[in-house]
């Protein structure tokens, strides 16, 4: 008996990182598995338009949606599947594709075309922050205001999120967080706090390295600004995954925390910046979100 084809929707985001998405549609014809899948195309044409597309398609019993973008268009498109029964597919087209590396996913077009025919699927958590869901990581503190600044780069890339990294680093100053988590108040003077379902940020910098997409916890990452002397030492703890060994990083595994913050500070969630007010609260949504990888 022949295998019915599944109906798959892909989903471009043509303003979307560094311009590899615009040669997708040719190698989507060419190397998609055809006696499997029927696909169509779409466009998004505003802020959270993919929401909307990817919510239609699983009310259509589509059985995938393919998202081609980076983190913030994978967390629009996740955001109109959580919780139902099609699957999220991934081709990276972003700058820092961090959700894309965590699960081993080729930054390669084809190479990721291949993972969608083999069509290997899986159940992960999803995040919620102020009822905001995330699929990899949302924060508070340098990142989210690295991000706010490099969401407003006309260059994209590793070396401008680097530069702005660089240029930032001496003038931010640490806020001051009160954290409730696991039944004990933590007052806390941090560069940033960090609420991980994945492991990092993008670029393979692995903010929280002890992080499993499908356990069923939120790893809180407290952490504290290294004086400039340390900083040379420990960026290659960043990308080797080893920060938490390191004493400027406190690792919490948790199902949920609340976090009252001094002043309201930007935040982020999946990269793209975001007004969350004072009070913050993050739990974990557990095998809620179907993916292909």
């Amino acid at each position: 008996m022949t295998e019915q084809k599944k109906r798959i929707r892909f989903i471009i985001n043509p303003k979307s990182g560094i311009g590899r998405q615009k040669k997708v549609e040719g190698l989507i014809a060419r190397h998609l598995d055809l006696t499997r899948f029927d696909y169509e195309i779409c466009h998004t044409e505003a802020r959270a338009h993919a929401v909307t597309l990817s919510s239609e398609a699983a009310a259509m019993n589509y059985d995938a949606v393919i998202i081609v973008g980076g983190d913030g268009s994978i967390n629009e498109a996740a955001r109109g599947l959580i919780g139902t029964n099609t699957a999220l597919g991934i081709i990276p087209a972003g700058s820092g594709n961090g959700l894309a590396h965590f699960l081993k996913i080729s930054l390669n077009t084809r190479k990721a075309i291949e993972i969608i025919n083999r069509y290997h699927v899986k159940p992960i958590d999803t995040g919620n922050i102020n009822g905001h869901p995330y699929v990899s990581v949302a924060g508070l503190g340098f990142d989210a205001y690295v991000a706010k600044l490099f969401s407003k780069s006309r260059i994209r890339g590793f070396w401008a999120y680097a530069k702005i990294i660089f240029l930032q680093y001496l003038t931010y100053q640490p806020k001051r967080f009160k954290i409730y988590v696991d039944g004990k108040i933590l007052k806390k003077s941090a560069f940033m706090l960090t609420f991980a379902n994945s492991d990092q940020f993008g670029f393979n910098a692995h903010i929280a390295p002890t992080a499993v997409i499908d356990d069923g916890y939120i790893d809180l990452c407290i952490v504290r600004k290294p004086r400039i002397f340390y900083v040379v030492l420990v960026i290659p703890f960043l990308f080797l995954g080893l920060l938490h060994k390191t004493p400027f990083v406190k690792i919490i595994k948790t199902k949920n925390v609340k976090v009252i913050q001094s002043r309201n500070n930007v935040a982020h969630i999946d990269g793209d910046e975001i007004d969350l007010g004072r009070i913050i609260e993050v739990r974990i949504i557990p095998a809620s979100l179907n993916i292909i990888c």
